[in-house]
């Protein structure tokens, strides 16, 4: 017995054609969707299951791949590829250890339904979980009875609903990304419908899958673990790299800080010493080059803020750029997913943002400082200047003063 299952792009008819000696017999999506939501009512009806389950089993499923789907239930229950890859995602929420073993890469379409090495696979990760036999292969290629299935689905769905509520779902780990990935890749090709010809004849093919995830010679197929392996061994370098950047930032700010430090407690004790020494007068040439010097400092001041603040800026931009690359976007992040391996990298980018912040806000701390300091050298100098004017016009009065007593007494005959 041969069978061939064809949907088409939008999903509306699924038509099965059993070939069994001279007889062949077509059913009908319609009558699928019937004994599928007949067979529903009667395995839920005391359980609590939610009501969205009853409704529509493609969104109870929670998967990435049947998102935006609008075709009718009976795909879950007929041999397709996109539902042997709904099995592999669904396996991969239940453990990470079926994320590390199970291959993604289909070599070639097979000739009948239950001939996929992947399917063995879903099997035997089916007799360990205890919803099947180890050669069940019916069961997880599509190719058994409605009931069976849905007894196979619900239970798969109990062990990740009951995992996934003593966890929190924070997004996917890197194995699941590269699944969801590659599972969409396929679904977009299939959406087109240029998969659709080849897929009813049954003849071999090589799936496009994206070049990151294609076998080029060799044999096996490259697997999800080594994948995995190489991009652990990129981020343990990157994190090395980042860590050594950290210590020597971490070294130039503790360094930055103690000069800052002796530079506000010299300019105090200077303020100090001004406002407690008497008046006196400055030569014109100290005042100009203490003005050319104090506008030297200002000027390399400011260039100091610009840079910290750029640097600043520079590093926010890359971390939103780093946290767009490596996260998944929001319609590819499934809600009930495993809980993932946060990433390393984003805290130690936010720590240097801080970092900049810092030196940024110590840089105007001292640009304040020398605007005071200039403020209270205005006042001295404007004060010095008025003191100058009282003494001329102090010394003038005193000279009118004398004269006026002389002339008194030259008139006086004295």
């Amino acid at each position: 017995m041969t069978g061939v299952s064809v949907v088409s792009a939008k999903g509306l008819v699924a038509t099965e054609v059993i070939k069994k000696g001279s007889v062949v017999s077509q059913v009908n999506a319609s009558s699928i969707k019937y004994h599928l939501k007949r067979s529903l009512s009667s395995h839920y009806t005391n359980t609590t299951k939610p009501s969205s389950y009853e409704a529509k089993p493609t969104e109870a499923l929670d998967c990435p791949l049947l998102q935006g789907w609008d075709g009718d239930e009976s795909l879950l229950f007929t041999p397709s590829e996109i539902r042997t890859r709904l099995l592999q995602f669904l396996f991969c929420r239940v453990h990470r250890k079926f994320r590390e073993k199970i291959d993604l890469l289909p070599i070639a379409v097979p000739s009948t339904p239950t001939s996929d090495p992947r399917l063995r696979q879903l099997a035997g990760f089916g007799e360990l979980l205890g919803l099947c036999a180890g050669d069940d292969v019916e069961s997880v290629s599509g190719t058994a009875d409605v009931s069976r299935q849905q007894e196979f689905y619900r239970r798969l769905l109990q062990l990740i609903h009951s995992k996934e509520r003593t966890e929190s779902a924070t997004g996917e780990d890197s194995a699941l990304q590269s699944h969801v990935l590659a599972s969409r890749w396929f679904t977009a090709e299939l959406s087109t419908g240029q998969l659709l010809g080849v897929l009813a004849t049954g003849r071999p093919m090589t799936l496009g899958l994206p070049p990151l995830l294609e076998h080029r010679g060799g044999s096996g197929g490259t697997t999800l673990g080594t994948l995995q392996q190489q991009q652990q061994e990129e981020e343990e370098e990157q994190l090395q790299d980042l860590q050594q950047r950290r210590d020597a930032l971490q070294q130039e700010r503790e360094e930055e800080t103690r000069a800052l430090t002796q530079l506000q407690r010299q300019l105090q004790q200077q303020l100090q010493a001004r406002q407690a020494a008497p008046s006196h007068t400055v030569p014109p040439g100290a005042q100009e080059g203490a003005t050319q010097e104090g506008a030297t400092q200002e000027a390399t001041l400011q260039a100091l803020t610009l840079a910290l603040r750029e640097c600043q800026r520079l590093a926010a931009e890359f971390c939103s750029l780093s946290e767009g690359e490596l996260r998944l976007p929001a319609p590819l992040v499934c809600s009930r997913s495993p809980p993932a391996v946060p990433s390393r990298l984003g805290p130690l980018l936010h720590e240097l943002h801080a970092h900049l912040g810092s030196l940024a806000q110590a840089a105007d701390a001292q640009a304040r400082i020398l605007s005071e300091c200039r403020e209270i050298h205005a006042m001295h100098d404007t004060r010095r200047a008025q003191r100058t004017e009282h003494s001329v016009e102090f010394e003038k009065i005193k000279r009118d003063s004398n004269s006026w007593v002389t002339t008194l007494a030259e008139g006086a005959g004295l």
